[in-house]
This record gives C-alpha cells, sequence and structure tokens, in this order.
C-alpha cells in the first residue's frame, strides 16, 4: 500500500494511505509546517517548519531530533544518499 508525506500551515505533518486516502499518522509541531519529507524506506520523515527548525521522526511517530540554527523559514528538507544525515534548504528573508 502506498503512502503519502504531508505538512501543512495547521502545524501538522500527517502520513496518509494512497489507496484508501485514510490518514495512518499525524505529528504535531510548534509552528506551522513549510517542507516535509522522507526517506526513500519510509524509516524516517523530515518536516520544515516557520520557526526555522527541522524535525526528524521515525515511522513509530516519536520526534527524534529538533534541529534548530535556522534564522527563517525551512522551506526544503531532503535526506542525502548517507541515511545519517539530513540536508535543510531556506530563504533569506528580502
Amino acid at each position: 500500500m502506498g503512502a503519502l508525506l504531508s505538512g501543512s500551515e495547521d502545524r501538522s505533518v500527517r502520513l496518509w494511505y494512497v489507496n484508501s486516502g485514510a490518514e495512518a499518522e499525524r505529528i504535531q509541531r510548534s509552528d506551522g509546517v513549510e517542507a516535509s519529507g522522507a526517506q526513500p524506506d519510509g524509516q524516517f520523515a523530515l518536516s520544515g517548519a516557520r520557526d526555522g527548525s527541522v524535525s526528524e521522526q521515525p515511522d513509530t511517530g516519536a520526534r527524534i531530533h529538533n534541529l534548530k540554527g535556522h534564522t527563517d523559514i525551512v522551506r526544503s528538507v531532503a535526506f542525502t544518499r548517507v541515511v545519517t544525515r539530513a540536508c535543510q534548504v531556506h530563504s533569506m528573508a528580502a
């Protein structure tokens, strides 16, 4: 069964079953979610928020890392080929 990961201004990251459209899991963030991404094997998800933080959570839903350091909105997240590292891209305020 295929799955889809989404992030929203409602401060949630959600995992959906594509075939049924049912919500499989929901993770609440402290601010609006601007970016979300999943590891190809589906074991980990990343989300980037308006507060400049990036969170990594395993498929169990428990947040394991909350990475802070950006001073602006995180608009993109991605896993590298080395699965122990995550790449973050953010926009600078004009």
